[in-house]
């Protein structure tokens, strides 16, 4: 019993310790991601700094320039003083020890003195200061160079994507719009919406950050504004041939503003691209054309007129034995969301080909 108890008290003691080391280890992981954010938004405030940016900016024959005129200052400075304590160098011996000062070869045939000690290390850090950022331009070059191929590839790959994907909502678009299928337009236009407001956010993110329209995109980019403008095309012709119902217009109507938002963003980078300038101008004047129509045509919706055996077979699915309703067109039509007048011509489609009986007898 004895040996029970010390055992039972032996595990509790254990849980409680590893209870407090799990809080403890809670506590002390919060606090270092707190320490990390911080540090990383030093990091990041170092990195974008105005000195960073000044060195970054240095081109090569400024640091060459900056090169020959420390040595040269130096060479100046080394023939004037007595750096040696015994006579003055000429200017051509100033020169060479001031080379080889700066490049921290230091042969040791010249030992400076006194002031000549002072010149002598101030060109040593110079020099070393100025060779370390003439080798890490060239290194960042590389790099940079890299990076670009990477994020070419990547943003055409993106683009390319985007551009496929559009393309397959317009050929959907355009068979539902034919088979007037109401509720799974309307589910489409949400979709499409927030989809291209996607293709919004990430080219306005790249376009002025990474400068997408710089890099050997140009072609994915003129069919991607392509397919956004057929895009808009359908649907601005939905709202007219369509019929739909106010919140299905509105969807309509946001998915035009937000693609015309896409060739406003885009346009400016796009100056001296001609075509892709003309494809985002038209895409602009479309949702201008929209605008006045909306203004000025208060007539009903014209549908399309075309059968497709999908909608023959809905209606034929609906008819009921004869004698017909003289308002069946209308009851039918109502049923499945269609124009009267359509649902009307479907049925006298059907009797026509022997589908459906004809109530002339």
């Amino acid at each position: 019993m004895a040996t029970n108890k010390i055992i039972i008290k032996l595990i509790s003691f254990l849980e409680n310790l590893d209870r407090n080391i799990q809080k403890k280890k809670k506590s002390v992981s919060e606090t270092d991601k707190i320490r990390f954010r911080k540090k990383q938004h030093k990091l990041n405030r170092g990195l974008t700094s105005s000195v960073g940016k000044n060195l970054e900016s240095l081109s090569y024959p400024t640091i060459g320039y900056l090169i020959i005129g420390l040595i040269i200052m130096c060479a100046f400075a080394f023939s004037y003083f007595d750096i040696t304590g015994t006579e003055k160098l000429n200017f051509s011996d100033a020169i060479y020890f001031s080379i080889v000062t700066m490049t921290s070869l230091g042969y040791g045939d010249i030992h400076p003195t006194g002031t000549g000690r002072l010149i002598a290390s101030i060109e040593v850090l110079s020099g070393v200061m100025l060779v370390a950022i003439f080798v890490g331009k060239i290194a960042s070059e590389r790099q940079s160079t890299l990076l670009l191929l990477l994020y070419n590839t990547e943003s055409n790959r993106q683009l390319k994507e985007f551009y496929r994907e559009v393309k397959i909502i317009n050929v959907s678009f355009d068979q539902l719009l034919d088979e007037h299928e109401h509720l799974e337009f309307n589910h489409k236009v949400k979709k499409t919406y927030k989809f291209i407001t996607g293709i919004y956010n990430y080219l306005s993110l790249h376009a002025n950050q990474g400068r997408i329209a710089d890099y050997g995109n140009i072609s994915s980019l003129r069919k991607l504004y392509v397919s956004i403008y057929d895009l808009q095309v359908l649907t601005k012709n939905a709202i007219k041939t369509h019929g739909p119902d106010e919140q299905t217009k509105i969807n309509l109507q946001r998915l035009i503003y937000r693609i015309n938002g896409i060739a406003s963003l885009m346009q400016p980078f796009h100056l001296k691209d001609p075509i892709s300038k003309n494809i985002l101008t038209n895409i602009n004047f479309q949702t201008s054309a929209y605008e006045k129509s909306k203004i000025n045509n208060t007539s009903s919706p014209i549908y399309r007129t075309k059968i497709t055996e999908s909608l023959k077979n809905k209606v034929l699915a609906e008819l009921p034995p004869l004698p017909w309703d003289k308002k069946l067109n209308v009851i039918i039509g109502n049923k499945l969301g269609l124009p009267h007048k359509f649902t009307d011509r479907i049925i006298k489609k059907l009797v026509e080909e022997g589908l459906a009986p004809d109530p002339r007898g």
